[in-house]
Parts: C-alpha cells; sequence; structure tokens
C-alpha cells in the first residue's frame, strides 16, 4: 500500500506540473510537491493500519505535535504560505522591477521561493525579503505593464513667461530617444513656489527603460532649452536687514524680489 501511494504520488506530482506549468511557474513545483507528500503521507497512514497498527494515536499524537511546531515554527509557517500565495497568485514575476517590503525596497526580482523573496537593488545591493513581509506590505510593480510615466519638475524665475518655457522645452524632450512619441511628452504649470513659478514634464517611456538616465536627460535637455531662450532657474535668496540699534533684536528678513520692490 505504502508503495502503491508513492507511485501515485509521483503521478500526482507530474499532473499538477504540467498543469500549472504555465499559470503558476515556481508555485507549480511546490504545489505538485505539496500534493505528493499529502498522498504519499495518507499511503503510509494506510500500510501502518493493514499491518495491524493503531493509527488512531498515532495520528492524534502527531496532531498534538503538529500544533507545538506550528507555534514554535510561527514565522516560518507564516512565510511558507506567504510564499505559496506569492507563486500562486503572481502580482510579480522574476525580472519585474518592484518596490516592495516594509523599508520600500527597489529592485529587480531575481527569485521567489517559498519562504522569501530576493530582490537585486539599483545600487548595488542584494536583498532577501521574507515572503510574509512582501505580501503584508503595498507591492508596486514598476513593469507590470509595457510602459510607465515618469514626472519631473522644473522651476522658473516669475519673471519670465511660463508658456514660452513650456513651449521651448517640449520640443526638445520629444528629441530624447528614450521617450515615447505617444502619448507625447506635456509640460504642465504645476504650482507657484515661493521661489519659482514651478512646471512638471510628463514623459512615457518602456518600463523597462533605465529610469535614473531618462530623468537625466529629461532635466539636461529642459536645462539647455532654458538657457537657450534666456529663461531663469531661480533659486532661493534671501536679503537680511539688521536693526540699526546694535541692542535690538529684530532682523528684518525678506526676498530679493522684496527688496528690489522698496
Amino acid at each position: 500500500v505504502f508503495f502503491a501511494g508513492l507511485v501515485l504520488a509521483g503521478i500526482v506530482h507530474r499532473v499538477v506540473l504540467r498543469t500549472l506549468a504555465r499559470r503558476a511557474e515556481g508555485g507549480g513545483q511546490l504545489i505538485g510537491r505539496l500534493a505528493a507528500l499529502a498522498i504519499a503521507s495518507i499511503g503510509f497512514v494506510y500500510a501502518l493500519s493493514s499491518i495491524g497498527v493503531e493509527v488512531g494515536l498515532l495520528v492524534g499524537a502527531l496532531g498534538i505535535g503538529g500544533i507545538a511546531l506550528a507555534f514554535a515554527f510561527q514565522d516560518i509557517l507564516e512565510n511558507f504560505v506567504a510564499g505559496v500565495i506569492l507563486q500562486v497568485k503572481r502580482p510579480f514575476r522574476p525580472g519585474n522591477i518592484i518596490e516592495a517590503g516594509e523599508g520600500r525596497h527597489l529592485g529587480i526580482v531575481r527569485e521567489i521561493d517559498s519562504r522569501s523573496v530576493i530582490l537585486d537593488m539599483f545600487s548595488g545591493e542584494r536583498v532577501i525579503l521574507p515572503a510574509a513581509e512582501v505580501l503584508k506590505s503595498p507591492i508596486i510593480n514598476w513593469t507590470a505593464r509595457p510602459r510607465r510615466r515618469v514626472a519631473v519638475p522644473i522651476g522658473i524665475h516669475y519673471r519670465d513667461d511660463p508658456q514660452r518655457a513650456i513651449d521651448v522645452i517640449e520640443p526638445r524632450l520629444r528629441e530624447i530617444d528614450e521617450v515615447l512619441p505617444d502619448p507625447a511628452p506635456r509640460v504642465l504649470l504645476s504650482s507657484l513656489g515661493e521661489s519659482s513659478v514651478d512646471l512638471t514634464a510628463y514623459v512615457w517611456h518602456e518600463a523597462y527603460g533605465d529610469i535614473f538616465w531618462i530623468q537625466h536627460r529629461i532635466v539636461q535637455e529642459a536645462k539647455a532649452a532654458l538657457d537657450e531662450a534666456g529663461i531663469e532657474i531661480p533659486f532661493p535668496q534671501r536679503v537680511l536687514t539688521f536693526a540699526p540699534d546694535p541692542g535690538a533684536s529684530v532682523i528684518d528678513v525678506r526676498t530679493v524680489e522684496d527688496a528690489e520692490r522698496h
């Protein structure tokens, strides 16, 4: 009976692998092993029963021991269950760029096993995250869709015309090789800052593109366009006017623009 159970377990293992090969990838291997283990265990119990072993007492003892082990290895079991869920649900796959975990780790997924997720960070480190931590925290999959958008802030001086700045920046952004033509790059007014009129450049690119290089190119081209057009990129400035009385503690702090008006 036991050997028949082992043969049946092997057959079930192969059937599960073939059935879930495309749906669950690594999860198919794990589910196949669990199903095979369950069938082999049932075959073992029936084998003991057939030779006269009191199975009830054995199962009861195993049950109590199992509960004790479950409490002792609660974290391991939690990560194991979370790993199974991640492999079956597949919110991400190896090769995807994700942001996950309590520390909001950003990197490329290298491996998803039964207890952890392995990420290669863009800074060169390899991070092993417990599966339960990944499942409990929000997961941002940067490459779930074929393209994504990046937003880069740009500030110009209050004396300059925002529409003119938009007109000179947008054509330069369209010349960047990594930028997708559709949707076309857009530059829009976003806010009125303390020292600048704030614009934001919205650019779409391939999901697996080098986000850091694309941001670099956007800033590079935007600054070059503004410099050629004579549009100033301001920086915070302050004028300090000290009271004439040395004993006074009042200090008048004004911006450069306020000082110019006076």
